[in-house]
């Protein structure tokens, strides 16, 4: 056995200058206060070892463990409530390694779409009512369930309790089989699964009974019938994608998409600009330049 302790890390620094894939389609403005922002926080960042005695599980199983301590050791920039954003965390949002698909792979390239899908969830927590009710399934789950790692996979399901799945619209679960996100969501009150992909491949498919009965070996009696009985469905005119890098953020359109309300419209006390939404979490004047990042990165990935 490997002792998980012993797994290498690196310690560095953020740069000063942060050059990424965009800078050139960004204000002058905008271009200031980011810089302005980044050179202030350059602090601790650690990367663990991508390979320990060949046991790639057991590096995700410690990543796992310690993503909370490793963003601990990271400058936090923006803290206001629930809500923080360390410098660490930023580089890996914009830096292009981070958002591809093709290093999906690693595990903290799942954070994109978990983050959106978190956010979606705490958006709904603050603003009553903005969406539909919905319960989140990291695709982390399948990819330890489907190795048996039933320790850590359960830790990513312990909240679809019975009391849970009463009250909710859908359950979304985000899957990504051969370096391609998908996403398949339960419709609670009419039994049935529905599966969304933006590449259709048949060979995607062919994983949904386990992931289904992975799901009703952990969670089953949360639920009032057999979720392996109910039907799959392929629905029609979803939108896909034009190239091979895409998928996450279809993923993400198509959870949000989800889980508005038709023709319902916005409710009224949720139309808050970003600053007075900041301004609600008590946060204060001095967060400018985290206001202003976090409004290009809204408008980066459609978060508003």
């Amino acid at each position: 056995m490997v002792d998980v302790e012993a797994i290498p890390y690196t310690v560095t620094h953020s740069s000063f200058f942060m050059d990424f894939k965009g800078r050139d389609l960004i204000s002058e403005t905008m271009l200031t206060y980011m810089d302005s922002c980044f050179a202030k926080y350059t602090d601790k960042q650690t990367s663990f070892s991508s390979s320990v005695n060949g046991s790639y599980e057991l590096y995700r199983s410690q990543c796992v463990r310690d993503v909370h301590t490793m963003y601990a050791m990271q400058q936090t920039i923006l803290s206001a409530r629930n809500i923080s954003v360390s410098r660490g965390e930023v580089d890996e949002l914009i830096t292009e390694q981070y958002l591809s698909d093709a290093h999906v792979e690693q595990y903290l390239s799942t954070a994109h779409v978990d983050a959106f899908a978190y956010l979606l969830a705490e958006k709904n927590k603050l603003f009553p009512g903005l969406y539909k009710t919905f319960l989140y399934i990291s695709c982390l789950y399948y990819s330890y369930a489907r190795e048996n790692y039933k320790d850590i996979s359960s830790l990513y399901v312990n909240h679809i309790t019975r009391d849970a799945v009463q009250e909710a619209d859908y359950i979304i679960s985000t899957l990504c089989h051969d370096r391609h996100w998908t996403l398949l969501v339960g419709v609670v009150k009419d039994k049935y699964w529905a599966f969304f992909y933006s590449l259709p491949k048949d060979h995607h498919k062919k994983i949904l009974n386990d992931v289904i009965q992975k799901l009703h070996g952990d969670v089953g009696e949360s639920f009032d019938t057999d979720i392996r009985t109910w039907p799959i469905n392929f629905p029609s005119g979803v939108p896909t994608q034009t190239n091979s890098i895409d998928c996450g953020i279809f993923v993400c359109k198509y959870m949000e998409e989800l889980v508005k309300h038709e023709g319902e419209g916005v409710p009224e006390h949720v139309l808050l600009s970003l600053e007075e939404a900041l301004q609600y979490l008590g946060a204060s004047d001095d967060d400018l330049l985290m206001t202003t990042l976090i409004s290009w990165v809204r408008d980066c990935f459609w978060i508003c």
